[in-house]
Parts: structure tokens; C-alpha cells; sequence
């Protein structure tokens, strides 16, 4: 009966780790970028390859494999599967604003790694469960809150994304680069500017 036990739990192991196995032997979304080696990186999935719909990526959380929305408009990680959690939540309660809900919640550290086993320790909002646990996700992933203060690059061709130390681009032929300004951003939100129609 222990050997029974004993072989299930390795089935059950080995499935989740497949995807990460699988992935590891393509190539790093970093190359053609930088020479610095990616700190973290990921293969950006969809619902709807075609649309580029609902970007997700599978990450480990604290040695769990799991499903995360990915999310360039939050500057937060966001957690509602608490069973992912090895260590307990702070007791300070914090209100998040995110499109996907406003809710409160509490700081908790997790170790990330991601599928070529990079791994980070990062701050996570533990919120209460979602709607959209239901679809198998289990948080939110924000790039830029991964990246922190290193270089982020999403590439929506090779739907991966990376972040790395910082590197200079402007010495890539393949990119247009033109001198811009920056403006304070303390909260770190992203924005992006666009023309419609001239204007």
C-alpha cells in the first residue's frame, strides 16, 4: 500500500512539471535583445492565439505548478489560491484596485520560478478567491512588478516575455530608437501613448 502511495505522488508530481521540462529546451526570449542572461522569463499564452486574447503564463509558486493571468496594467502580483502559500500573510490589510476586481488584502513574500527555473523571490497581495478561479487561474502576474527595477521586455511576436539587467538597445540595427523624454512615475503605471486620427 506505501509503494502505491509512493508511486501516485510521483505521477502526480512529474504531470505538473512537464509543461516547465517541455519548455526548457526553447530558446531564451532574450536572445537577439541582450547578452545579459534573462532573470526571469516566460512563454505568454492565449485563450485566442489568433486575437492575442487573455494573456496568460504558467509559473511555480512556491514549488506548485499554477495558471496566472498575465497583466501589464497592474503594478501589483495579485494571489486569490492561498493554497499556494508557504508562508503566512502580513496582518496589515491593503485595498487593491485592479480590472479585475477591488478587494483587500495582505502582503505575503513567495518564492516565483519560472519554466527555465529562474528563480525570485516577490511580493504577492493575497486577495479574497475570484470569479475567475473558476477558469483555473490562480493570480495575477505583473511584468513590471517581477522586473522591479531591471529591463522588461514583452515580445508579442514570440509571445514571451523577459526581464534581465538593464542593456542599451540602441545599438541594435533591427530597432528604430528616438531620444524621448520620461516623466515621474512613483506608482509605477504604465501608459501608452497612441494617434487616433491624426491627433
Amino acid at each position: 500500500m506505501k509503494t502505491l502511495k509512493i508511486v501516485t505522488y510521483l505521477v502526480i508530481l512529474g504531470s505538473f512539471n512537464v509543461p516547465f521540462q517541455a519548455n526548457a529546451a526553447i530558446e531564451s526570449c532574450a536572445v537577439g535583445w541582450t547578452t545579459s542572461p534573462a532573470q526571469f522569463e516566460g512563454t505568454i499564452q492565449y485563450d485566442d492565439m489568433q486575437g492575442k486574447i487573455n494573456p496568460s503564463m504558467h509559473v511555480l509558486i512556491n514549488g506548485k505548478a499554477t495558471k496566472m493571468i498575465l497583466d501589464t496594467g497592474s503594478n501589483v502580483n495579485i494571489l486569490w489560491d492561498a493554497s499556494l502559500l508557504s508562508e503566512t500573510p502580513g496582518s496589515d490589510v491593503q485595498l487593491i484596485e485592479s480590472h479585475v476586481a477591488s478587494a483587500d488584502s495582505r502582503a505575503v513574500a513567495v518564492t516565483l520560478a519560472d519554466e527555465r527555473g529562474n528563480v525570485l523571490r516577490r511580493k504577492f497581495h493575497l486577495t479574497p478567491s475570484s470569479a475567475l478561479a473558476a477558469d483555473g487561474y490562480a493570480g495575477i502576474v505583473s511584468p513590471q512588478a517581477v522586473a522591479q527595477d531591471n529591463a522588461l521586455v514583452l515580445d508579442f511576436e514570440k509571445n514571451c516575455f523577459f526581464s534581465s539587467a538593464r542593456f542599451d538597445i540602441r545599438s541594435d540595427s533591427n530597432l528604430d530608437v528616438r531620444r524621448g523624454a520620461t516623466i515621474p512615475n512613483p506608482d509605477g503605471i504604465m501608459a501608452i501613448p497612441v494617434e487616433l486620427d491624426g491627433k
